[in-house]
């Protein structure tokens, strides 16, 4: 494979006059990254090859004759204009009729583009339209029958375009930034998608339109205004990766646990009061992220996650913590900070693959004895509590290699103390 390419730095292009490109060999590849104030003139030759083009930043809408550089590169399969000022791609879009890659985002802000000259592209299967003002899909674009991604986030959108469900293989959807404010049913109709992203738009409440969607892994509804989930939400679905995080959310479905396939969980930034019992179905799950909410217990049955490797649950309301803490055997990072918690139960030492534990802002006023257990504790956390000494097994957590105790009641020797047994940490006071 040849490749070439001008990087976009403004001192390499002074330095060119002319570019004069040539080639008769199949699998070229050209990146180019000129600025538009470069003033260098590209003369085309023989790129017959050409299948992947790379055009950033490149003012194209300057070219006196766009169809003529595209005219004898008819393979070109993959092409890359995002930022590239353009004005009209019916000049010459329609010349390659073998294209099934092209990121067209960011390119004319002021006015979203015609997109008739789409539905000519019969073998695209990825397309990036992010910020471009688009108002909607129009239906003719239902002719680009084989498309699997499509990413339309940063315009204009107010509702999901209906053609959306005529693309019977698509797999990644994104609508991120947008004004949408409801999801549409036949959103449960596309069998083959497997990653949905809403997030950061004006969506209140999830139906269930995802029951069924067996393919569906990535479930992305972060920094909406959702107060309320639909039951049915978590019937027959796939997800791995759910967020819903920074939304108003109060509850979680009571059927939570039927999302067994569950890995990653984001709640917080919510209203949340409680988890659900259910959730201990969730046996595959490694993270649970509840981060500020008001959640004031944690359940029983989080416990019997052992595969649970990532608890985030600061910011909450909780007062004490279980012993069963101890048989979360594979947690490797704990946040209990922003909490209510007076007491730290002496099953937390048993969590010998621990390695970061943040236990800041409670109300301690003592360390566990055998703290020096966590033999894999890399990162220890516990500013703006009441702790007036700590434990002598502390000094042998020689792995350690950030102390953080600020705003606590240590006295001067003991500061010392711990300085001196662990000279290669950096501990903060």
């Amino acid at each position: 494979m040849n490749k070439f390419c001008v990087s976009g730095k403004r001192e390499d292009c002074l330095k060119i006059e002319q570019l004069i490109l040539s080639g008769d060999r199949t699998n070229i590849e050209l990146a180019l990254q000129i600025s538009k104030s470069s003033g260098v003139r590209i003369n085309w030759f023989g790129l017959e090859g050409l299948h992947k083009w790379l055009v950033r930043y490149h003012c194209l809408s300057e070219c006196t004759d766009m169809a003529e550089l595209l005219y004898n590169i008819i393979n070109l399969e993959a092409l890359e204009l995002s930022y590239a000022s353009i004005d009209k791609l019916s000049e010459f879009l329609p010349l390659l009729p073998n294209l099934r890659f092209l990121n067209f985002a960011h390119n004319k802000p002021d006015s979203a583009p015609d997109l008739s000259v789409f539905q000519e592209l019969k073998k695209l299967k990825v397309l990036n339209l992010s910020g471009n003002n688009l108002k909607n899909i129009p239906l003719y674009m239902k002719s680009v029958k084989d498309l699997e991604e499509l990413y339309i986030s940063m315009n204009k959108l107010q509702t999901v375009p209906p053609v959306i469900q005529s693309f019977d293989k698509l797999k990644i959807l994104s609508l991120e930034s947008n004004k949408i404010s409801e999801i549409p049913a036949f959103i449960g109709q596309i069998k083959s998608i497997q990653n949905l992203n809403f997030s950061n738009n004006i969506i209140k409440k999830i139906d269930g339109q995802y029951s069924g969607l067996k393919n569906l892994k990535f479930l992305n509804f972060s920094y909406n205004m959702i107060e309320e989930t639909a039951d049915s939400f978590c019937d027959d679905n796939s997800v791995q990766y759910l967020f819903l995080q920074h939304n108003s959310l109060r509850y979680l479905p009571l059927d939570t646990g039927k999302l067994k396939n569950l890995k990653k969980l984001d709640i917080s930034f919510n209203q949340l009061l409680f988890l659900p019992d259910s959730i201990s179905n969730c046996g595959d799950i490694n993270e649970i992220n509840c981060y500020s909410n008001n959640i004031d217990s944690i359940p029983e049955e989080v416990y019997n996650l052992q595969k649970l490797s990532n608890l985030n649950i600061g910011k909450n309301k909780i007062e004490a913590l279980s012993d069963k803490i101890g048989i979360l055997k594979n947690l490797k990072q704990l946040n209990l900070n922003n909490n209510k918690i007076e007491i730290l139960p002496d099953a937390i030492c048993k969590l010998h693959l621990l390695e970061s534990l943040n236990i800041s802002n409670n109300n301690l006023n003592k360390l566990p004895a055998d703290i020096g257990q966590l033999s894999s504790l890399r990162e220890l956390k516990m500013d703006s509590n009441e702790l007036v000494s700590l434990p002598e097994s502390i000094y042998h957590l020689k792995q350690l290699e950030i102390v953080s105790l600020k705003w606590n009641r240590l006295d001067e020797n003991t500061k010392k103390v711990l300085k001196e047994s662990l000279p290669d940490c950096r501990i903060i006071f």
